[in-house]
């Protein structure tokens, strides 16, 4: 296990959701209006895949990976 800016990350970090995996959101971005939450997720998913695209390390590949995925899995509650 070991901690990235994103919180900290295990093998099953998958599974957990983006309030788990991301602080700011879990504190600040939840508690606004759902646009906001929704630009907020979108511009994670942005800034995530292009680091993903310039990242060779596996740790951060699948970190980034896991925040995708939570941040599509909140996206989705958020919508609808």
């Amino acid at each position: 296990m070991f901690k990235s800016r994103f919180g900290i990350f295990n093998k099953n970090s998958e599974q957990r959701s983006l309030s788990d995996m991301d602080p700011v959101f879990q504190k600040a971005i939840s508690q606004l209006p759902k646009e906001t939450q929704i630009d907020y997720c979108q511009r994670l998913i942005n800034r995530a895949k292009f680091d993903l695209g310039h990242t060779e390390c596996k740790k951060s590949t699948s970190e980034l990976q896991a925040l995708i995925k939570a941040t599509e899995r909140e996206l989705d509650k958020i919508v609808y």
